[in-house]
């Protein structure tokens, strides 16, 4: 990628306007003579505009046939410098005048020669922090006068400029614009084209001269502190017709911009090879008929261009590596290059990339995904760290409270429909522990474990097979979480469950993208759908009162039915409704569910979350602030959301439906932690169980490797490898201490999995360009930083009651 400037000299007192045109003459009057910026390309062109404050947003350069022809006949017959050892831009100018009187371009007139060091000696002015600058603004006449000096004395020295008034200025102007610098690539190297009209001259001057090794021409050349390759000077005696001389420099401008253009202009070895180039270019161009289209227009990057058209002269330099000479292509930021050679061992070891091969061996997939997710294991850790760590961290806060929130309401639903068996606190154990287990160890910390609707169905239907044959459940789901172990690990009735469980994992790679389309689909559609019962559920607990009269003469009583000495007596109590409850009452009365404005509320915090969200999600592509500013908002645009409407609830104080945390580490039922695996009727129960278990198997098979395959598909850009083999292994693990423990059993979960995808774009986006995504970060800090909060969140309970309290 090139960083292009080009440079009008201009007069500053006398710029004459006729027929629309501006003419640049160039005077001898010497303290007017400057250079100022007007184009820049950085792969698309930008022009200075409102009144030289701003560049424009990057269009398409539309050329002129002319304009290619004049440049080709200044490549042909003009002065071609390839090598060049000149290290300053004095030597430059030395070089160029030389040349010129040489070839015969320039005479032997010595006022004429001065006249040319002159101009190119001549302050310039560039577009920085919105403004046109000089460089040295302080001191620029003492400047010049040395200039001046220097060149009717004839001798050019370089003593006036050293190393710290580079240094100086390169950092004023590294300062001034630093979000330039930021959109460029890593070694990236520029060209700068200085184009004017020279009445003294008889004949143009042009040069293009290719510097041997790519040189900082500070202070001379102060755009930025871009090393310089190439550099196009012409000097025109007069323009043949209006604008001639501007069209040649944004030709040669558009030239350079051409990536294959580059790598001629880089590695050849003649001047014929780049009038080919440029030959080459002209036979790719899309002429439009006159009268049609302007130069002047501004045409936006098309989405649908063709990229792929064959360039001959350009083949032949298309296996040349830029290496030191030129920017990388390659879009991968640091983090992804240093791991670039492990990606492509891991790649050629038999996996593609997110897709389980067959080995035909016994455990084979699980040792090959070991043999792979072992050397990107201390990357998975670092890799938290590297990149935008405000993302990360948003991550972890994000996936705290999603996570969170979806445990808490399955246990609530869990321990109704288990009767106390297990709830809340289970859940929060049981997400902590497989969360943290999984995240160290797995194959694809990507995938998140949490509650999902099939687990919480089977074991309802589990629970209630117990309740019918009266036998206890947890020691029932004991063994069956025994048995589903051993068939995870394969272990059990080899030969019977050799189809069945030993390919399992190869199987996940016959889902189509179809069925992961309408599987991502579904999932988040049920979560959609869900929302809005929940919400729904609200007005049942708080319906909205249409009569507020009617309220007012219906107070709360709490009717309590009492049987003494054979007859039936009703107590009339004035108690809240949950206490009303609590004493196995019912409560009567409008008043006593009349909860004021809370279902409104409700939904007003539903949308305004949604919208805060997705509001500062979109931020990030606005213009205020910084960009470093606008990603930091967006990162945390859920959690700024949840944070600010859970203020303003406590701040207006309606009592809204929220979650219930519990208040201590304890099961819910009057038992141990441990389950007693000897509270069963027979032994033969533990041999019963391996039926429920097998289906649950397939059910957590199916479940889990779904969601890895959505997470491993191609789009993401993985690159550690898809991990399913390993992911299964830890899981069935986990599925034994659940059991032991009484907990219930955690998979992937979709929606969560997709939320965790930290999505890396490349740091240097080219002007006009959309961003490149890169892929996911690959870490595992994050689902064990989360996962971690999670078994903590009891312990912060109290706290921030207390401190709300307070």
């Amino acid at each position: 990628m090139l960083y292009l400037t080009t440079a009008f000299a201009e007069q500053e007192a006398a710029a004459e306007i006729g027929d629309g045109v501006m003419a640049s003459n160039l005077q001898l009057v010497q303290q007017s003579l400057f250079w100022q910026q007007t184009t820049r390309w950085i792969k698309y062109e930008q022009c200075i505009e409102g009144g030289g404050t701003r560049f424009s947003r990057p269009y398409i350069t539309l050329l002129s046939i002319a304009a290619i022809m004049q440049v080709k006949n200044c490549l042909r017959r003009g002065l071609v410098l390839l090598d060049s050892s000149a290290n300053t831009f004095v030597r430059v100018c030395d070089q160029l005048i030389e040349q010129w009187v040489i070839h015969g371009q320039l005479g032997s007139d010595e006022a004429l020669q001065n006249l040319v060091k002159e101009i190119l000696f001549a302050p310039k002015l560039h577009l920085v922090g919105g403004k046109m600058r000089r460089v040295y603004d302080g001191d620029g006449r003492l400047r010049r006068a040395s200039f001046n000096d220097s060149i009717h004395s004839g001798h050019l020295s370089n003593s006036s400029y050293s190393s710290n008034s580079c240094a100086e200025e390169t950092g004023r102007i590294r300062s001034a614009d630093e979000r330039l610098l930021k959109k460029l690539a890593p070694n990236t190297e520029s060209a700068a084209i200085l184009i004017a009209n020279v009445n003294a001259l008889e004949r143009p001057l042009s040069a293009f001269i290719r510097l041997k090794y790519p040189t900082m021409l500070c202070p001379e050349v102060p755009d930025h502190p871009v090393p310089v390759r190439f550099l196009f000077v012409l000097l025109n005696s007069m323009d043949n017709y209006p604008g001639e001389t501007f069209r040649i420099g944004r030709a040669i401008g558009a030239l350079l911009s051409d990536e294959v253009f580059q790598k001629v202009a880089l590695h050849c070895e003649e001047r014929n090879t780049l009038v080919d180039a440029v030959d080459e270019f002209l036979s790719q161009i899309v002429v439009i008929p006159p009268a049609k289209c302007s130069t002047e227009a501004r045409w936006t990057r098309d989405e649908g261009a063709d990229e792929s058209a064959v360039r001959h002269v350009g083949m032949l330099y298309a296996n040349f590596s830029y290496d030191d000479r030129l920017c990388s292509q390659a879009f991968y930021s640091e983090e992804f290059d240093s791991n670039k050679r492990i990606s492509m061992a891991g790649q050629n070891s038999g996996m593609e990339a997110g897709q389980p091969t067959r080995t035909g061996q016994l455990f084979g997939g699980l040792v090959q995904d070991i043999r792979q997710k072992l050397p990107w294991f201390p990357s998975d850790f670092l890799d938290f760290f590297r990149g935008r760590l405000s993302q990360s961290l948003a991550c972890t806060l994000v996936l705290f409270l999603a996570n969170l929130s979806n445990i808490i309401t399955f246990g609530a639903v869990m321990e109704r429909s288990l009767h106390h068996q297990m709830a809340s606190i289970e859940n929060i154990i049981c997400g902590a522990l497989s969360g943290v287990v999984f995240g160290m160890f797995s194959g694809q910390p990507l995938n998140i474990l949490s509650a999902t609707g099939p687990t919480l169905i089977f074991e309802r239907i589990l629970y209630d097979f117990c309740t019918a044959k009266h036998w206890e459940f947890l020691p029932f789901r004991l063994y069956v979480g025994v048995w589903m172990q051993l068939m995870l690990l394969r272990w059990y009735l080899f030969l019977f469950f050799y189809k069945i469980t030993l390919k399992i994992s190869f199987l996940v790679s016959l889902i189509t993208r179809f069925t992961e389309e309408a599987f991502a689909t579904l999932i988040s559609i049920v979560f959609i759908i869900q929302a809005f019962e929940k919400l729904f559920e609200i007005s049942y607990e708080a319906p909205i009162t249409r009569h507020p009269q009617e309220v007012l003469h219906s107070a709360c009583h709490c009717i309590i039915q009492t049987e003494e000495w054979n007859s039936t007596l009703f107590k009339n109590l004035s108690v809240g409704v949950s206490r009303c409850v609590e004493l196995g009452g019912e409560p009567q009365g409008l008043q006593c569910y009349f909860k004021p404005d809370v279902y409104m509320f409700s939904i007003i915090l539903t949308c305004g979350t949604f919208l805060i969200a997705y509001s500062l999600n979109v931020f990030r592509h606005s213009r205020y602030f910084s960009f470093r500013v606008r990603n930091l908002i967006s990162d945390f645009s859920v959690l700024i959301a949840i944070v600010s409407l859970t203020l303003t609830t406590y701040l207006i104080g309606l009592e809204v439906p929220s979650l219930k945390m519990p208040a201590s580490i304890r099961p819910t039922m009057d038992r141990t932690w441990l389950v007693d695996a000897t509270n069963i009727e027979d032994y033969t129960v533990a041999l019963i169980a391996a039926f429920p278990a097998l289906f649950y198997t397939i059910l957590l098979v199916m479940d889990q490797q779904i969601t890895a395959v959505i997470v491993n598909r191609r789009d993401n850009k993985l690159r550690k490898g898809c991990g399913y083999h390993l992911d299964l292994l830890i899981v069935a693990f986990l599925v034994l201490i659940c059991s032991f423990l009484g907990l219930p059993f955690y998979v992937a979960a979709t929606v969560l999995s997709v939320m965790h995808s930290l999505k890396q774009y490349v740091d240097c986006i080219v002007p006009g360009e959309p961003q490149k995504f890169l892929g996911v970060k690959e870490q595992r800090l994050t689902a064990v930083f989360a996962h971690a909060l999670i078994g903590c969140s009891v312990f912060l309970t109290p706290l921030v009651k207390a401190s709300f309290l307070n």
